[in-house]
């Protein structure tokens, strides 16, 4: 099994474990993918999630910054929101699906949220050694300092804050779901994320 898939629902760091795993195994085939959009194939999976209230808001987010290229009527709308929790309950299914079926391991963002030690056991205990020296070069070069810096550089002006939202840099912190939801979302929030976070093994 020489593929290795990182294979995270959406807004939940997949592509920061992707990042690792690429530079963790060089000559290995890394693949990144989202359970919603995936046939499963032979392989080792390494999945991620997140608090599922923190993943809608972070999915929600993207929408309000226009990053999904969505007409304006759906923009910070109710419409919007049902959406992304549609596509985010879908993805969780999904991922339950790898976890019973295909033998996923799944890491939780609340864990490795700039905590590289918790991924690196985890990788190496299904997939392999990783040296020191990588391991170094890793949390250098991803660590929440770093990634800030340069979200910072690459967009400048009025827009970097939203854009560090989106990437996870300046909302991305465990618990700041309240911060980006309106209001009048939480009755919804509640409604589609209650039952994802009791399969989950996450406090409502």
């Amino acid at each position: 099994m020489d593929k290795i898939f990182a294979c995270g629902v959406p807004r939940t760091g997949s592509t920061l474990i992707w990042n690792i795993l690429v530079k963790a195994y060089p000559g290995r085939t890394i693949i990144k993918k989202h359970p919603g959009s995936w046939n499963p194939e032979e392989g080792i999976i390494i999945g991620s999630i997140r608090y599922p209230y923190d993943t809608a808001a972070s999915c929600f987010r993207t929408r309000i910054v226009g990053d999904k290229g969505d007409g304006i009527d759906v923009q910070g709308t109710r419409k919007g929101l049902i959406s992304e929790l549609m596509m985010m309950t879908n993805n969780f299914r999904c991922m339950r699906d790898l976890v019973d079926n295909w033998g996923a391991i799944v890491l939780r963002y609340e864990r490795f949220f700039n905590d590289f030690d918790y991924i690196f056991d985890a990788l190496e205990e299904r997939i392999g050694k990783i040296s020191q020296s990588v391991k170094k070069r890793i949390k250098e070069e991803y660590s929440f300092e770093a990634v800030r810096n340069r979200l910072l550089d690459a967009n400048p002006g009025d827009l970097r804050i939203d854009r560090m939202g989106v990437s996870h840099v300046a909302l991305g912190y465990p618990g700041a779901w309240k911060a980006i939801i309106p209001f009048w979302g939480y009755d919804t929030l509640k409604k589609w994320c209650d039952p994802l976070c009791q399969e989950w093994g996450y406090a409502n």
